[in-house]
């Protein structure tokens, strides 16, 4: 289960690095068109919105192995962590498959200015679901990761 981890680990930081490239990169060519008094690009928007969501989706997979999720006290004290975790693996399952649903029902779809199938909004999430998952599988977050409450 380690190496699964680690490999889910890698490709999730590759996600947000190159995210975080494309995000940065966009975002100084509208900047760039706006200085030198020309008319932006359209596909700078499209780019940002959707980078924005692949990080969304690549850090909650990462963060929750990493023991690092928020945590809302809704539930009473008394369930036990087994119970806790399975409700957070119930929860990871549906997210996954929601997102795949939604990502199947929307990939004829397409962004109005790049054409880039809408489904691919939907597969960050599919992804941080399986984070979640994972992340439960493994006995819960990593031990060497500062836990807060």
């Amino acid at each position: 289960m380690l190496t699964i981890r680690r490999v889910y680990r890698t490709v999730s930081v590759t996600i947000l690095t190159w995210t975080m490239a494309v995000l940065f990169l966009a975002i100084v060519a509208q900047n760039l068109t706006r200085i030198l008094g020309r008319p932006g690009f359209a596909w700078t928007t499209e780019l940002v919105q959707a980078s924005l969501v692949w990080m969304t989706g690549a850090g909650l997979g990462l963060i929750a192995l990493e023991g690092r999720l928020l945590r809302l006290s809704l539930l009473p004290a008394a369930l036990t962590e087994k119970v806790t975790g399975f409700i957070s693996m119930v929860l990871g399952l549906f997210l996954v498959c929601a997102s795949a649903l939604m990502t199947a029902r929307t990939w004829e779809q397409t962004t109005p200015v790049l054409d880039l199938p809408m489904g691919l909004h939907f597969i960050p999430f599919a992804w941080g679901g399986l984070g979640l998952v994972l992340a439960r599988l493994a006995c819960g977050p990593d031990k060497s990761a500062p836990r807060t409450t």
